[in-house]
């Protein structure tokens, strides 16, 4: 036996109930945001790390509405593209006798504060007296605080980058739009009927 049942639908603007609204909005918002909607932002930004001397960039987020969301990077790290890029001068250790990391110090979180530049200078066995030790010291712990900040800043900017767009997709005017051209349509209750 065939039965044919008629149902109104609605667009998510149009929905009765604000509960109905919002469960077509999250929805939406699904659809907008899963697979991989960063995916353009990240390309761009490594093409920009990379440019800047940071190699091989790994970005990560998480996001967005929590304590700990934000984005940071690991890299290799190209030391004299990146003294010229940041305009630092160049340090008096020869740059094959360093060992620079931009280690992930939290394993749990993203944000710019769990990444650091850690930089180590081997000693090649010339004597080196204390005051010329302490200047060495001096000038790699600048140079350390340098790519450090300039790691946070570019993390913080990733982050507004990415917050953005997320934003801009789940944005109900953006919503409404998707569900017009894709032709989605909902019951009353904001479940989702196409």
């Amino acid at each position: 036996m065939i039965t044919t049942k008629t149902i109104t639908v609605y667009s998510p603007d149009a929905l009765p109930t604000p509960h109905a609204k919002r469960r077509a909005f999250d929805t939406l918002g699904q659809f907008e945001t899963d697979d991989d909607w960063y995916a353009f932002i990240f390309e761009e930004f490594t093409a920009r790390l990379e440019t800047r001397g940071y190699g091989d960039p790994q970005l990560a987020f998480s996001g967005f509405g929590s304590q700990g969301d934000g984005a940071s990077f690991t890299a290799t790290l190209n030391l004299p593209r990146l003294c010229a890029t940041l305009k630092f001068p160049l340090p008096t250790v020869p740059f094959d006798a360093m060992l620079a990391t931009l280690a992930r110090i939290d394993s749990h979180y993203s944000h710019p504060n769990t990444v650091r530049v850690e930089i180590d200078a081997e000693n090649d066995g010339t004597p080196c007296s204390p005051t010329r030790a302490e200047a060495l010291d001096t000038e790699l712990t600048a140079l350390e605080t340098a790519l450090t900040t300039d790691v946070r800043t570019l993390s913080r900017e990733l982050y507004a980058a990415l917050e953005t767009e997320y934003f801009d997709r789940i944005d109900e005017e953006n919503l409404v739009n998707v569900a017009t051209i894709n032709e989605y349509w909902f019951d009353q209750d904001g479940h989702l009927v196409r």
